[in-house]
């Protein structure tokens, strides 16, 4: 008998949630996984071994890094120009770009920059009408953000807004509501739904880029952080994967971004910091370790399909053995049909041989002979017998 099967997907190397996590991590420190080796989204080869290398926290991969010319250092103000330069150049070659900071007051300088650097160009108009939104002036054609999930606003396609959506400012209403357009239609947002839960989108946190998929990606970094920070942002784009990092002293960029590979914040369960502090295994006594609990699960996989294969040849044997035996058995009713049939055409012979028979035995000898000779000839010959005149 089938049951279900509940399968955790994940990577427990990337952000876990927010507060009290690490329980994915240590599941699979504890139970084993199966592991996905290949990377399918650099078009770099070495940039699929490197993102491997970093998120283990080698910091050996650092020389791949600058070698490639993906790190760049400077004062923070230097990096935060440059990281937005690069972000506009993407943008202007019809790319995809996140750009990205680990840290929330990092984001709201980039995104102040941006904005800047549209109203430079004459996308936005500085002059017309704009919302005040936390520490920004939202104005037309600025893209933002919604940061609240909210089931009662809805676009004309019927969906709610979400959380981390995105869209582009459509017009600012004297009421200081706003009308935006997304991916998923276009609503009309209250005053004070912008004034609480909205903000510029043109820069956000590694956390809000986890999971995406863009052909450039450009970080910046003012700040010491750690790797899960530094692995998320440097794998989302499939093309390039920049960082822009402050430095000071004698530091250099490859210095911090190592520095920032080498530590690891994320919060760990109670169970882990118990076994930590006491120079315990994670492994729990008496479990398989990884590497052969994989194995012993491909094996299992493999005697599952094994049987359900087997099951289905089964259950396919009665409609095959009904599909041989059918043939027969028509043969077999046929034939009884006709038996009565052939038995009286046999009865009707018999007959007929039994009166010849007493007609010959009236005969004379030779009229004997002859009959017999007429008898034996083929019937379909188109030459009758002769009659031979006794003598």
């Amino acid at each position: 008998m089938k049951g279900w099967r509940v399968a955790l997907v994940g990577d427990p190397l990337q952000f876990s949630a927010v507060g009290r996590g690490g329980m994915f991590g240590m599941l699979v420190d504890t139970f084993g996984a199966i592991e996905l080796e290949r990377v399918q989204r650099f078009e770099h080869a070495w940039e699929r071994d490197a993102t491997l290398r970093m998120r283990r926290g080698d910091v050996a991969v650092v020389d791949d890094y600058e070698a490639n010319d993906r790190l760049h250092g400077g004062t923070t103000a230097q990096m935060e120009r440059a990281a937005v330069r690069q972000w506009l150049e993407h943008r202007t070659n019809g790319d995809t770009v996140l750009l990205m900071a680990p840290n929330n007051e990092a984001v709201e300088r980039l995104n102040q920059r941006c904005q800047q650097q549209r109203i430079n160009a004459g996308d936005i108009d500085d002059a017309g009408s704009h919302v005040c939104a936390g520490p920004y002036r939202i104005r037309c054609r600025d893209e933002i953000a919604t940061r609240h999930n909210d089931r009662r606003l809805v676009t004309d396609r019927g969906e709610m807004i979400r959380n981390r959506a995105t869209w582009t400012v459509d017009h600012v209403h004297p009421d200081r509501s706003m009308t935006v357009t997304g991916q998923h239609g276009t609503v009309r947002l209250p005053a004070s739904y912008v004034t609480d839960h909205v903000e510029l989108a043109y820069a956000c946190t590694d956390h809000g880029a986890q999971g995406r998929t863009v052909t450039a990606g450009v970080l910046f970094i003012d700040r010491p952080t750690d790797v899960r920070n530094v692995y998320v942002a440097m794998s989302r784009g499939t093309t390039t994967n920049e960082a822009f990092i402050a430095i000071t002293g004698e530091q250099c960029a490859a210095d911090v971004f190592a520095q920032c590979i080498a530590s690891d914040w994320i919060d760990q369960p109670a169970h882990i910091r118990q076994a930590e502090i006491n120079d315990m295994m994670l492994h729990r006594p008496g479990l398989l370790d990884g590497a052969e609990v994989r194995r012993l699960l491909e094996e299992k996989f493999d005697i599952i399909g094994f049987i359900e294969r087997a099951e289905a040849t089964v259950a396919r044997y009665p409609t095959e053995l009904q599909t041989a035996v059918r043939p027969r058995s028509r043969l077999a009713s046929s034939s009884r049909r006709s038996l009565p049939r052939r038995r009286s055409s046999l009865n009707g012979t018999d007959h007929s041989i039994a009166g010849d028979m007493r007609s010959r035995s009236s005969m004379p000898s030779g009229t004997c002979n002859n009959f017999l000779v007429a008898s034996l000839a083929p019937r379909d010959s188109a030459t009758p017998p002769t009659r031979r005149s006794s003598i």
